[in-house]
């Protein structure tokens, strides 16, 4: 994302005390939760195809569409989850047994005004709503949601929703994209899964509609499952639309799956890419194949996911 999120828990202000304030807080989305953490490497250059010109050795192109895809994900929340880091590190306006308010509270150089609202919905259960209003109106009518969750700290569970689109009304700067973007996490000692839908996602362009899966092991290995978009991955014409199946080790190797349909032909695609993140094996089929297959780190196709 870019950004530090910083979840900072002040001494709780109207009278409430600082483990009260920390219980409701423990209810909001943290970035490790949401964030679909994927290797880091040089990008400059690649765009997703089916071409296989004798690629072995620079950087793996479904490698590329992977990484870019997680950034643009990662991207669109991050704004929103900042602005929650930033009023929570104030102290709450109120805090009941039940219930604590943020705000209102407007970061420096933005147009909106903002309120947030934990409210406890039942044993170790709670929901929150994040609104907004423009800076310049300051009645209450003018409060709009654009952002509900709910959430299980004991449990680690969550799901919450973003509405693009009424964030792009209130600023448009900050928040190009139109549309709705729905989270759902849960969090294990051995893994984090991560589930993401977009709803006519985008902008004057276009919009892109789509379920992405991610899940990261304990050790470091990850699993990517994503549709792959122009807007969000870069790929060419030839792959808009594929379905993608990305995995990796802990080092950064990592393969690919790919089924690629058009009007003309299907094509299944598997690519292997180093720890450098360079391609070591592509096969499309049908279509050419390069490189060594038992280069790959995976030796098999994904299980379901």
């Amino acid at each position: 994302m870019g950004r530090r999120l910083l979840w900072v828990v002040l001494l709780a202000g109207c009278g409430g005390s600082r483990s009260a304030e920390q219980e409701f807080l423990a209810a909001l989305p943290k970035q490790e939760q949401v964030e679909v953490a994927f290797p880091n490497g040089s990008v400059r250059g690649a765009k997703a195809g089916l071409r296989s010109d004798a690629l072995v050795g620079q950087t793996a192109e479904f490698y590329a569409a992977t990484r870019l895809t997680s950034e643009h994900l990662n991207a669109m929340v991050g704004s929103v989850l900042d602005t929650l880091g930033r009023i929570t590190q104030t102290p709450p306006t109120v805090i009941e047994r039940n219930r604590a308010v943020w705000g209102p509270f407007t970061p420096v150089l933005s147009p909106v005004n903002y309120r947030l609202t934990i409210e406890r919905a039942g044993p170790a259960q709670f929901v929150y709503h994040l609104d907004g209003r423009p800076k310049s109106d300051t009645s209450e009518e003018a409060f709009d949601a654009v952002l509900t969750g709910g959430a299980s700290p004991e449990r680690r569970t969550g799901t919450f929703a973003i509405n693009l689109n009424r964030l792009h009304v209130l600023d448009p700067v900050g928040t190009p994209q139109t549309g709705a973007i729905a989270f759902a996490f849960e969090m294990s000692t051995q893994q984090g899964t991560i589930r993401i839908h977009l709803e006519q996602v985008g902008d004057a362009t276009g919009t892109v509609s789509a379920d992405y899966a991610y899940v990261q092991h304990e050790d470091g290995s990850g699993d990517f499952f994503f549709l792959a978009h122009p807007s969000l991955s870069g790929v060419a014409a030839d792959l808009e639309g594929a379905l993608v199946r990305s995995r990796w080790m802990p080092s950064g190797a990592g393969r690919a799956d790919a089924h690629v349909s058009d009007t003309t032909v299907a094509r299944d695609i598997t690519e292997c890419w180093d720890e450098n993140f360079a391609r070591v094996f592509f096969s499309a089929r049908p279509g050419p194949s390069e490189g060594d297959p038992a280069r790959c780190v995976y030796a098999e196709p994904p299980p379901s996911i």
